[in-house]
């Protein structure tokens, strides 16, 4: 990171941070991967690659990251932290639907909604997605959170055949696919942002 941060004409750097935050989330560390999401937002102020697009694109990670990454931080908290965890993140939420990414927008509304045990509310939110067209894996990951959450079966299977038809390797496929053989697997110990108390 030291090496990268030396060339800020270059968004190495920024995509670097990005993929240190999915790992720090598949070990089950989203504290840490909240760090990297602030690493990644800091870098991208110090550059100067893209600048007619730089500081929407690092808005736009950034609030959605915080969002998912601080709602899930929220399960392995308790009381008053717990609540203010949860009020961040919903901050984060209001403040990343200024956007208009409605998928983006409704799988961190599935998710939240999941995690408070409001079925309905996760299962029209998971539904707001069309599988067929979106081939995000991070969404998809949190549409079949929410379709599983609603009691959809079915449209939760649909989806994760989507996330398991081939396509090129990326960290983001391998840590969503782990997550979901991890949900399937009754009593499984390992985390996922399903199950985000297990570390």
């Amino acid at each position: 990171m030291p090496a990268l941060a030396e060339h800020p004409e270059l968004p190495d750097e920024f995509w670097a941070h990005n993929a240190m935050m999915m790992i720090r989330a598949a070990q089950g560390d989203p504290a840490a991967a909240l760090a990297e999401n602030d690493q990644a937002t800091l870098s991208a102020a110090r550059g100067t690659w893209s600048p007619d697009t730089r500081d929407k694109l690092a808005f736009q990670k950034d609030r959605w990251h915080r969002a998912y990454l601080t709602r899930m931080l929220a399960e392995s908290r308790s009381g008053t932290v717990k609540q203010s965890l949860v009020s961040y993140a919903q901050a984060s939420l209001a403040e990343y639907r200024s956007q208009g990414y409605p998928d983006s927008i409704a799988v961190l509304e599935a998710y939240f909604a999941a995690l408070d045990g409001k079925r309905e509310a996760a299962l029209a939110a998971a539904r707001r997605v069309d599988v067929s067209k979106n081939d995000d894996v991070e969404d998809l990951y949190l549409v079949v959170v929410g379709l599983e959450a609603g009691g959809d079966k079915a449209g939760a299977e649909a989806a994760r055949r989507v996330m398991r038809r081939p396509g090129p390797p990326s960290i983001s496929r391998a840590v969503m696919l782990r997550w979901l053989d991890l949900d399937q697997k009754p009593g499984a110990r390992g985390f996922t942002p399903r199950h985000a108390t297990t570390r």
